[in-house]
């Protein structure tokens, strides 16, 4: 088998898997289309069950255009979804930014301010608000029951203040031996 062959039988089978994914997708489309028509489809039949919408030149250069980028690009496109829900894969500080889990990820050292009591803190951060009960931390009130149960023998109540891209994050934190056992974000 010279080169030339070589290539045309790798080629042949990456388009031909390029195909069939496409013809997949395709078809999965359509069968959520008509098991589950969305709600403009839906009204539409109701009001006018007679006008069907027209499949024109425009669709079909679309379906063309996506149906080649599909065949073409396949492995990129698994690649991308593998890396996206891959469970195990490390997350970057970069990433961590952007999450809306403050906690994720989340370093105070250099951020450790001073130490405090269990009771300056909840006095400090007692809420009265109509939609919530007058309790510390309001809302997040049991995430700070959790975060006092994690205490362990020895360890000190440090508040954390750091300046985020976006907003100023506050806290505290369980400090035992200079080493952070755990955190408490409480605003940011």
């Amino acid at each position: 088998m010279d080169l030339w062959s070589s290539v045309l039988y790798h080629l042949s089978w990456y388009l031909g898997i390029g195909v069939a994914l496409l013809v997949i997708t395709v078809g999965a489309i359509q069968i959520k289309k008509r098991l589950f028509p969305s709600f403009a489809q839906k009204l539409l039949n109701a009001t006018a069950p007679d006008k069907k919408k027209a499949f024109g030149l425009t669709d079909l250069r679309e379906l063309l255009s996506g149906g080649a980028l599909v065949i073409a690009v396949w492995p990129v496109a698994i690649g991308v979804l593998v890396h996206d829900r891959w469970p195990w894969r490390r997350r970057s500080r970069w990433s961590s930014l952007r999450d809306e889990d403050p906690q994720r990820d989340f370093d105070a050292y250099g951020a450790l301010r001073t130490q405090v009591s269990v009771e300056q803190a909840e006095r400090d951060n007692l809420i009265i608000d109509a939609h919530c009960p007058a309790k510390p931390f309001g809302h997040l009130h049991h995430g700070w029951r959790r975060f006092l149960d994690q205490q362990t023998e020895g360890a000190e109540l440090w508040f954390f203040e750091k300046e985020r891209p976006a907003s100023l994050m506050q806290g505290y934190a369980w400090v035992k031996d200079g080493l952070i056992q755990c955190e408490f974000v409480a605003y940011g």
